[in-house]
């Protein structure tokens, strides 16, 4: 299940890049990896995985690939993939709005899961397929429930864990759903922008996020679709900076937790966020 998670994340690099599966030097490797994907989902479910954080991602590869040659004998077949993978996220949505590990219905539910659910439902509507417009709504209510007075978004509703990497990937969530402003939307960046400003001043021990790669990814998105783009400049530029120089020779980026691969998919797909090649990203 994690090599499908994997895939997906290596393969929205190469896409993010401008490669498809037929044009470019990495076209080959995409189709592999796609291949791959498709061919170890359940047929009967549409299952992708073995968690519906791994089902997620692998969707969300799926579509942005979808996207790029929806009509070649390929786009057809993952069509036929992604209808399947949407109509799995559908029914195992929980009676709260969120999603969580497994691929039914339950009465837990948690928001990075919910996150990278809806992203994905949110690319494959871009890509022509139809989804469920109550899913939506009932995915937005959850995220906005998810919130505290502060401004921050929890790790689940009823939950008090939160965090900078959980408050952008919610407004992300919610840019994925086409709210973009908002009370909630401006209450969540002034939250981030306090526990920025607060970490520069903290022992160097706490400056470092939990999950640095799953903060920078969401920071990212959650400022690309700020309205004021010179935050994302300001931001981009350091963080630039900050790639360039801790990349090995080989290309890669290395993380303890999650391999070389993970973290230089998701390095990769932060770099080239600004060609906006990737249809998730666009503005």
């Amino acid at each position: 299940g994690r090599r499908r998670a994997v895939g997906g994340w290596a393969g929205r690099a190469m896409l993010a890049h401008g490669d498809d599966p037929v044009h470019g030097p990495d076209s080959s490797t995409i189709k592999r990896g796609l291949n791959f994907i498709v061919t170890r989902q359940n047929k009967t479910t549409g299952y992708i995985g073995t968690t519906m954080y791994n089902h997620g991602f692998a969707t969300l590869a799926l579509a942005q690939a979808y996207a790029m040659s929806p009509k070649s004998p390929r786009g057809r077949r993952i069509e036929r993939a992604l209808r399947l993978a949407i109509d799995r996220i559908e029914t195992s949505q929980g009676a709260e709005g969120g999603w969580y590990y497994g691929p039914e219905r339950s009465l837990q539910h948690e928001g990075s899961v919910t996150i990278a659910l809806v992203q994905a439902l949110r690319a494959a509507r871009n890509s022509g397929l139809r989804v469920n417009p109550e899913t939506i709504a009932e995915a937005i209510e959850y995220v906005r429930r998810s919130q505290g007075e502060d401004g921050a978004f929890h790790y689940a509703i009823g939950h008090e864990q939160t965090s900078v990497a959980l408050t952008a990937a919610a407004i992300s969530t919610l840019n994925a759903t086409g709210i973009y402003s908002g009370k909630e939307v401006l209450q969540g960046y002034d939250s981030i922008q306090r526990e920025l400003t607060a970490r520069e001043s903290a022992p160097l021990s706490l400056q470092t996020p939990a999950f640095p790669l799953y903060e920078r990814l969401y920071l990212a998105q959650a400022y690309w679709q700020h309205p004021d783009q010179t935050l994302f400049e300001r931001w981009f530029q350091a963080e630039r900076e900050h790639l360039l120089t801790t990349q090995e020779p080989s290309g890669a980026w290395t993380d303890p937790r999650f391999g070389s691969t993970y973290a230089t998919s998701v390095n990769a797909i932060v770099l080239a966020l600004p060609e906006g090649l990737l249809p998730i990203f666009q503005r």
